[in-house]
């Protein structure tokens, strides 16, 4: 964490307390109609950011950059076909009362920094300082663990609701 730390603390004035990966499943991609018979997408277009360019052009489709919040309204008006996300999410978003189908397997990983302002951070006592970044410590060991129990819960919600699993073929996840 420390040259991540030190881009914070010189780009953002802010102190780097944890870097925490939010669950092993990372990001995802879900579309409105099933793969290809070639098991691609080629010719849609998916919503994502940069994170994503990747994993959609290797799928044969054209990334399209929208904020998070147009994403449903987006799909429902064609504007896209398909969007990335972190794979915990669909619930919580409501992404499945538009898009029928999630692809995996998942990809990259999901992370959260745990930033403190980097003037209060030194305005702190040095005990108080290290109870934090211990409290950071164990926040980055347990929450992987954490979001994978939230991952299993809303996989099982998905698969309730009729959610439907595509898996790319081994030489599409290239």
């Amino acid at each position: 964490m420390g040259a991540i730390n030190t881009f914070y603390q010189a780009q953002h004035n802010m102190k780097l307390v944890a870097m925490m990966s939010v669950s092993m499943e990372g990001h995802h991609l879900f579309i409105k109609e099933p793969l290809s018979a070639e098991g691609d997408l080629t010719g849609r277009k998916v919503r994502g950011t940069r994170t994503y360019f990747g994993p959609i052009r290797a799928l044969g489709a054209e990334p399209v950059v929208l904020p998070g919040l147009q994403i449903c309204s987006a799909l429902q008006t064609g504007i896209v076909e398909g969007a990335g996300w972190p794979a915990a999410g669909l619930v919580s978003m409501k992404h499945y009362e538009v898009a029928n189908y999630r692809l995996r397997p998942t990809f990259d990983a999901a992370t959260q920094p745990v930033p403190v302002n980097l003037d209060s951070w030194n305005a702190l006592t040095e005990e108080d300082q290290n109870i934090l970044l211990e409290a950071g410590r164990i926040t980055e060991l347990e929450m992987s663990w954490l979001g994978n129990a939230i991952q299993a819960e809303e996989d099982a919600e998905l698969d309730r609701l009729g959610v439907e699993v595509q898996t790319v073929s081994p030489e599409m996840a290239k």
